[in-house]
């Protein structure tokens, strides 16, 4: 093989798996599955801020400038709640995994809402990231994990970090009616 010259490698017409058009290959390593068009817009993104779904050339997290300063400016309060509750989540889906119970998926938040921002046990207000533990949100299993209780929206309740923590892993408080 003299400098300068090169062997043609075999090219292989193909499919684009997203829009149907064929293409060719350039070479036999390169096993795109997708057009040039296709693979340049590759990533399916769905934006943070106004869930938007769209093909984007980059994994982002926002579709545009616009929605990632809106995020930006977000109350730091509301962003610190969100990262805590999704924290917290992860761990209860862990926990109740540990214990072999059945799993249902949902933000802490809802549960929050669902028991307006109010202790199941005791009454008072709570408050997600409140110093004061007498006020800070705690998600309580009615039947614990350790006991055979299921991760669900039905057995569990918002209660004050303090009533929690009190209660310990005996199974109490009132079971809450089926959510429609």
């Amino acid at each position: 093989m003299n400098r300068g010259t090169y062997e043609k490698l075999p090219r292989e017409q193909a499919s684009c798996l997203r829009c149907g058009q064929s293409f060719v290959r350039a070479d036999r390593k390169n096993k795109t599955a997708m057009c040039s068009a296709c693979f340049r817009y590759r990533y399916h993104v769905k934006c943070q801020e106004c869930n938007v779904e769209r093909w984007s050339q980059h994994r982002t997290k926002y579709c545009s400038p616009i929605c990632a300063g809106r995020a930006r400016r977000k109350p730091p309060e509301e962003v610190r709640a969100t990262k805590v509750a999704n924290w917290r989540k992860w761990d209860l889906i862990y926990k109740a995994k540990k214990h072999g119970a059945t799993i249902e998926v949902f933000s802490p938040l809802e549960i929050f809402a669902r028991d307006g921002w109010k202790c199941q046990r005791c009454g008072r207000k709570i408050k997600v990231g409140a110093k004061d533990n007498g006020r800070k949100a705690s998600i309580d299993h009615i039947i614990p994990l350790s006991k055979g209780g299921a991760h669900s929206r039905r057995n569990v309740q918002a209660t004050c970090l303090s009533c929690n923590v009190r209660k310990k892993n005996c199974i109490g408080g009132d079971q809450l009616l089926p959510i429609a």
